[in-house]
């Protein structure tokens, strides 16, 4: 019988780091949004790096974790985070500000 510790330790998980765009509907915070973001699959954290509250928008510096590259890892946090969040109205991130952590 495998044990579990060595399937854990098996797995290949990548941690990554970076900035997200995200604009959010007028009712609710940039605060309430990042504690949804928090309590996506895979999120380990979340940081506000500024926000506009005239047209509803922040910058937030996400670290996840992942078995997949940095990319498809952040475009599946995208879809995810569009179809479970309704506040959140344009979720982007820059590939460039990706980096292993």
């Amino acid at each position: 019988m495998i044990k579990l510790l060595k399937i854990l330790t098996e797995e290949e998980y990548n941690t990554y780091q970076g900035l997200v765009r995200i604009t959010i509907s007028p009712d609710v915070t940039i605060q309430e949004t990042g504690e949804l973001m928090r309590a996506m699959p895979g999120v380990i954290t979340v940081t506000q790096v500024s926000h506009n509250d005239s047209n509803n928008t922040a910058v937030m510096k996400m670290k996840i974790i992942t078995k997949q590259q940095a990319e498809p890892a952040f475009a599946k946090l995208k879809q995810v985070s569009l179809s479970k969040i309704p506040q959140i109205t344009k979720f982007e991130f820059a590939p460039k500000t990706i980096e292993v952590k």
